[in-house]
């Protein structure tokens, strides 16, 4: 119960600020991928220990997650998918923190012309549900469609219980 509400209140807010935006005059200067996602000014992927071990986050510490129709290398999750699951976008490639090897980072373009960062085989996307550094609300999610990433580009399976 407490993920719907979360989910829902974050479309909700999504909307209103793109309402907001558009009523103001036109577009914001932010540039922003489809779904309302937002290019971070020094995108960086990191590594953080959580529940589930060392997997990649962001900059700010917000899971990053790999969506399993995804296996291909290409971005599939499109218009409300992105509503829930924003893809994790850069205007350039991402720096790559420590224990994030640059060899596995990439960058990927998007239908909307923006670049979406990938990890190995793993374009990468981050969860509304998630509200902390660390959260990994979003692991399993969607029939265990979406699981976080690990340091070697793999999926990280295990649940939060383990």
């Amino acid at each position: 119960m407490r993920k719907m509400l979360a989910v829902a209140g974050t479309v909700a807010l999504l909307s209103m600020a793109a309402c907001t935006a558009e009523t103001a005059g036109g577009p914001t200067a932010k540039w922003s991928a489809p779904g309302g996602a937002e290019a971070p000014a020094e995108p960086e992927v990191r590594v953080q220990q959580t529940a589930l071990g060392e997997i990649l986050t962001d900059q700010g510490g917000r899971t990053l997650y790999a969506f399993v129709p995804d296996k291909k290398g290409f971005g599939s999750c499109t218009e409300d998918c992105q509503a829930t699951w924003p893809p994790f976008v850069s205007g350039q490639k991402p720096k790559a923190g420590p224990g994030v090897d640059p060899a596995l980072l990439t960058v990927i373009p998007t239908e909307g012309g923006v670049d979406q960062v990938k990890y190995a085989d793993w374009p990468l996307y981050t969860y509304v549900a998630d509200v902390g550094p660390g959260d990994v609300d979003g692991q399993g999610e969607e029939d265990g469609q979406w699981w976080v990433v690990g340091t070697d580009g793999t999926l990280n399976k295990k649940s939060a219980a383990e």
